[in-house]
């Protein structure tokens, strides 16, 4: 069974035990309120529209907490008039739970809401939909592993290392020839530079040896 009802100026379809957020109500927590302003009222046994209210239909109301809602921005201004306004609101709320629903003073059972679910067969719950990527993952995963399988790939493995050792191999001689290269070509110029400082000195002490024979012979021609 359930009723359609109107407070604070806004209408609610609710049943019994339902909890829901209306305008904010002159009571404290844990106070009921009634709520005549009943519109419509559906029942097993048919649908009954009031005129405006359904007579004698009433909801009790049992206040849990007294509230605020979030913070909103309001903001006013006229354009060239330099008139600019910010103001913050929230707005209060009640938050109640449907204690009771009552027809001519005889509250309404239920009982009734639960035979009518009943009725309805119960749908049954969709599995979660899971991307491309789950699914084949899932579907490798589920693959059987054989001993083919197995044994490709080990050979696979083996046939990959055997390759890894003979780049190594192939590299190593590479190394020592551009070593031995290199050890030569750092040689070469200061065996140069040796023989080009023993040439100089050569040179200067075959220099320094000439006049030292020249001056006697220049001495003899003196005399003479």
């Amino acid at each position: 069974m359930y009723v359609i009802m109107e407070t604070g100026g806004k209408q609610y379809k609710v049943q019994q035990g339902d909890v829901l957020t209306v305008e904010k109500l002159d009571a404290e927590a844990g106070d009921t309120v009634e709520v005549t302003k009943v519109l419509a009222l559906g029942q097993p046994g048919g649908f009954t529209v009031g005129k405006p209210y359904v007579e004698n239909a009433k909801v009790v109301l049992k206040v849990v907490e007294q509230g605020k809602g979030e913070k909103i921005l309001v903001f006013k201004y006229k354009p060239k008039k330099k008139y600019r306004k910010l103001r913050g609101h929230r707005q209060p709320y009640s938050k109640v739970v449907i204690d009771g629903i009552y027809v001519d003073g005889v509250a309404q059972a239920a009982a009734v809401d639960e035979a009518t679910a009943e009725a309805k067969p119960a749908k049954e719950a969709k599995p979660a939909r899971r991307s491309k990527a789950a699914e084949a993952k899932a579907a490798e995963e589920a693959k059987p592993v054989g001993e083919a399988a197995v044994a490709e790939e080990v050979a696979v493995s083996e046939a990959v290392a055997a390759q890894e050792m003979q780049a190594a191999e192939e590299v190593k001689p590479v190394n020592e020839a551009t070593v031995a290269e290199e050890a030569v070509a750092s040689e070469a110029p200061a065996a140069e530079e040796a023989a080009a400082a023993a040439a100089s000195s050569a040179e200067e002490a075959a220099a320094e040896e000439a006049p030292a024979t020249e001056e006697p012979a220049a001495d003899g021609a003196r005399d003479e």
